[in-house]
């Protein structure tokens, strides 16, 4: 999207925005399993499931301000997931987030060795398919109406400050410099000394 107008852009943090709203409010279970890097968008999918397992090795990070970019599409969810005061931390730092830091954080739910990942993921699944479809759905639309609703106007709003943070200059010199692996000319250090 780095190449593309503003009306392609915001045409597609629009679709992100909308697979978000989806799957959040998805009325079937779902659970991440959770190997490797979850940056950006992935992390953002992460916070809209209902049940999140991960390897120990595992790294999460809100990485767009890196980027010049926002995290506005995924930060309803990410928000509700681990509240206002860790995502000013994690938004703003972009530092990365261990797998034991993201499980005190609720972004993880259960942590997994590698070579236990896929029997802890089955006795999921096992445990939600004994439980009544009925109930499980009422359950889920219960749960939503007693958190803070994220509404249509929210999710149009967080599609319109990605797709202008996208079109920026800060945001095309920072994808620029992201494809080019380079650091952007932002990027700076402090001197411990």
């Amino acid at each position: 999207m780095a190449e593309c107008s503003y009306e392609d852009n915001l045409a597609d943090a629009e679709q992100l925005a909308l697979l978000m709203s989806k799957l959040d409010e998805l009325p079937i279970p779902t659970i991440a399993a959770v190997q490797g890097c979850a940056f950006g968008g992935a992390l953002g999918l992460i916070c809209c499931c209902d049940i999140v397992i991960a390897e120990p090795s595992s790294v999460a990070c809100f990485s767009e301000v890196k980027l010049g970019l926002v995290p506005a599409t995924i930060a309803p969810y990410a928000i509700r997931a681990i509240g206002a005061r860790a995502a000013r931390r994690y938004m703003l730092s972009a530092e990365k987030i261990s797998a034991h830091t993201a499980l005190e954080l609720g972004l993880y739910h259960q942590l997994c060795h590698p070579n236990e990942l896929e029997h802890t993921l089955v006795q999921l699944i096992n445990s939600v398919l004994a439980n009544s479809p009925n109930a499980i759905r009422d359950t889920k639309a219960l749960i939503r109406q007693c958190t803070n609703a994220i509404d249509p106007s929210l999710i149009h709003q967080t599609a319109t400050v990605i797709a202008n943070a996208r079109v920026s200059a800060q945001g095309q010199h920072g994808l620029n410099a992201f494809f080019d692996k380079v650091p952007p000319d932002w990027s700076a250090k402090v001197d411990e000394s």
